[in-house]
């Protein structure tokens, strides 16, 4: 077993990472937000607006089901909730749209090989929670997303310390169980 910065993994007889503290990855949501979007006939997001998505895709989850969606931590930053490890595959784009999903690359029999996203990696219950958030949410702005974070408690009772800060707070079970999707 190998550990990571999110979590513990192993891999498999066929060299796949099978993560043992979480559901999915970070990423893994994000890439169905970002194709289920394609779906509905959307150009893409940009990478602020995909954020607040998926932080609220996160916040229903844990309500709906009483656990995390995945083992990461959400930062408190400027705009709103941000995943890092999400921010930081995605952070090229600057405010332009990411259209798709992104491969992966996995480790197996000592070489990386892309593992194209497939969205049927994610589970039904999983699937319908997502699309009926964004649903709700993607004919807003990310301005509008980031607005609507930022009157949140968990993020406004904070203001100070984020904006001063390097080192950003993150969210407590109880401050996402709290947010208003």
């Amino acid at each position: 077993m190998h550990i990571l910065e999110y979590g513990y993994f192993k891999k498999s007889a066929t060299g796949r990472r099978i993560v043992m503290t979480d559901k999915y990855r970070a990423i893994d949501i994000a890439n169905y937000i970002l194709w289920y979007a394609g779906e509905k006939g959307h150009e893409g997001l940009t990478a602020l607006k995909l954020q607040k998505i998926l932080y609220y895709v996160v916040t229903g989850y844990l309500k709906k089901t009483g656990e995390f969606l995945f083992n990461e931590k959400i930062g408190k930053w400027r705009y709103g909730p941000v995943i890092p490890s999400v921010y930081h595959t995605f952070k090229n784009k600057k405010y332009g749209l990411i259209k798709k999903p992104i491969s992966n690359f996995i480790e197996v029999e000592g070489k990386f090989v892309a593992d194209p996203f497939n969205p049927n990696n994610i589970d039904k219950d999983t699937q319908t929670i997502i699309e009926n958030i964004v649903d709700r949410l993607i004919d807003c702005t990310a301005f509008e997303l980031v607005e609507k974070t930022h009157k949140e408690p968990a993020w406004r009772d904070y203001k100070s310390l984020i904006l001063e800060s390097w080192d950003s707070p993150t969210y407590t079970k109880e401050e996402l169980l709290a947010a208003t999707d």
